[in-house]
């Protein structure tokens, strides 16, 4: 008889998290970020960085250096509803980088603001870029995924990484009428989240952890069944496949569509329950989703790019292409191969499956050995 999976409760601060995949617990390893600059893009919230000094108090790390930029036409006046989001970012970059330097692109909460920001952190020479934000692909307009690849194309000229969250609303991408819970669209299609979807970032989704007999294993975040949250994930209808992902064997669900990118690249454990951070209130919160997942690659990210600094190298800067060629090789990420981004009942969506797929992409990462391998790269 097959025992079924419990749902865990971990509650773990980033550190916990970084140290879960392998992060290496010596201080002596010199992986704290020094030297690398962090961009993070803020649509319009609140931030007080009196209670943010605090966060970091209780979590019991120094405040890290953290400027604010506001651009034009935000910030937003007032205390915003979704503004732990960047306080997951700062608290996830600068739990595994304190010694980075952390630049937060406040601007209007529209995805024009968005390019804007990006546009300026590039300007500004940064390293990498975390982007928690984002919407389906069929809910913005030509123009906005324009500015915004256009920016995005900047970064990528410019050697600069981008980490976008695959979504949290499933395969649908779609959110019920009170705007809670994802729901199926009445059309039987499913969306991809931009710029989630772009194939100039590096696409992050989610797992959770379950349990049964006493052993733990992760699989494909989906708490739907319970009125919860999915991990994004999919075939973009808005982007060709690029060549990075020619040969993959993922087929869109949507009738009549064509190959397009698939997203997730990579993942990490986003279940809200698994995350712990301290929110705008300054009270410890269970949180997460794709939008603490983007920042941790963003993290690990920066780790490689300061030992690539020490060694001479130029910054890792588009790294899709070369990591999955060395994802393919194998050792650098961990399977998932169970669960689904599907939401439920009945709706379309996407299987994991051994090897690449569209719901965790290449899987959630062995530390040790992808930081050796980034930083072997030319």
């Amino acid at each position: 008889m097959r025992v079924a999976d419990s749902d865990v409760t971990t509650e773990w601060v980033p550190i916990q998290v970084a140290r879960h995949y392998g992060l290496p617990d010596d201080p002596g390893s010199g992986l704290d970020g020094e030297g690398q600059v962090v961009a993070v893009i803020d649509l319009g919230e609140s931030l007080d960085l009196t209670e943010v000094a605090v966060d970091f108090a209780k979590l019991g790390l120094a405040m890290p250096d953290i400027q604010v930029i506001d651009m034009t036409g935000g910030p937003v006046s007032g205390a915003n509803p979704a503004s732990i989001e960047t306080h997951i970012d700062i608290e996830v970059i600068a739990s595994l980088c304190p010694r980075a330097a952390l630049r937060v692109y406040r601007c209007g909460a529209s995805f024009h603001g968005m390019a804007d920001a990006i546009t300026r952190a590039v300007g500004d020479n940064v390293d990498v870029i975390s982007i928690s934000w984002g919407a389906r692909e069929n809910a913005l307009t030509s123009g906005e995924i324009s500015s915004i690849e256009k920016a995005l194309a900047a970064a990528r000229s410019a050697c600069v990484t981008v980490c976008a969250a695959a979504g949290d609303f499933g395969a649908s991408g779609m959110l019920n009428e009170t705007g809670e819970f994802p729901a199926n669209d009445p059309s039987g299609r499913v969306h991809c989240i931009y710029p989630g979807s772009s194939p100039q970032v590096l696409s992050c989704g989610g797992t959770e952890i379950v349990e049964a007999r006493g052993h733990r294993r992760e699989i494909v975040w989906n708490d739907t069944a319970r009125k919860g949250l999915a991990t994004g994930g999919g075939v973009s209808d808005q982007f060709p496949r690029p060549d990075w992902q020619a040969g993959l064997k993922v087929d869109p669900v949507n009738p009549q569509a064509v190959p397009g990118r698939i997203m997730p690249d990579v993942a990490a454990v986003a279940a809200l329950r698994d995350w712990a951070f301290f929110d705008q209130d300054g009270k410890r919160d269970l949180e997460g989703g794709t939008s603490a997942v983007a920042p941790f690659y963003a993290a690990l990210v920066v780790l490689a790019g300061q030992q690539r600094r020490k060694a001479g190298k130029a910054r890792l800067g588009f790294l899709n292409d070369r990591l999955y060629a060395l994802a393919a090789a194998g050792g650098l990420f961990n399977d998932i191969r169970e669960g689904h981004n599907r939401v439920l009942p009945g709706g379309a969506g996407y299987s994991a499956a051994p090897g690449f797929d569209a719901c965790t992409g290449w899987g959630t990462p062995r530390i040790r050995e992808l930081l050796a391998a980034l930083v072997s790269l030319p």
